[in-house]
């Protein structure tokens, strides 16, 4: 048995559209899309110093998304939180787009993967009160958020290994050791929220 997590979400827009926001959140995010059709979207991770990657696969149907992340590996264990990580990280990215009251960011909505056709939407409002303005592009959508392991963390693994070994790899697990980056949209420049 693989270890795994499911997470759902609610959509008010067509299959189509949260097929579209879905392929292009993950592309964002730096996961490999895999398999593009009319259900959904199978994406894979990439490998980390904790995981040997995750197969993550998004389910469309009238009104709802089902995430599903599993281990690549069919016979990994444990996964660290790693599928509870991928499934939070994505819902939080795709819930600014396919709520009720929702922003389209027009770089992932113009574009149909599965047929490389524009696909109809309409304009996006650009006020929201919660939105980070990029300072590259000037955009009012909302980022996407990706967790990296920050270089101050890699410094204190580097110095575990070498005087406290085993304490090095629960460096890997705490929270505070990564950093959240916010990525635009629109240009796709990294940037840090004020």
């Amino acid at each position: 048995m693989t270890s795994q997590d499911v997470r759902v979400l609610a959509t008010n827009r067509t299959t189509t559209e949260t097929r579209n926001l879905v392929a292009n959140t993950v592309r964002a995010m730096g996961w490999t899309i895999s398999t593009i059709d009319e259900t959904g979207v199978v994406a894979k991770t990439p490998v980390s110093i904790r995981s040997f990657g995750e197969v993550v696969t998004i389910t469309i149907s009238d009104g709802q998304l089902t995430i599903h992340s599993q281990a690549s590996l069919g016979f990994t264990i444990a996964d660290w939180g790693k599928n509870r990580e991928n499934t939070q990280l994505l819902a939080s990215n795709l819930s600014r787009y396919i709520g009720p009251s929702s922003l389209v960011a027009p770089a992932m909505a113009q574009f149909d993967p599965l047929n490389n056709q524009p696909e109809p939407f309409l304009p996006a409002s650009a006020t929201n009160s919660k939105s980070i303005a990029c300072p590259f592009c000037g955009s009012k959508y909302p980022p996407i958020a990706t967790k990296k392991f920050s270089s101050e963390g890699w410094f204190l693994v580097l110095f575990a290994l070498v005087f406290c070994f085993p304490v090095a790899f629960a460096l890997l697990f705490i929270p505070q050791m990564y950093k959240t980056t916010n990525k635009c949209v629109s240009c796709g420049n990294p940037f840090t929220a004020a």
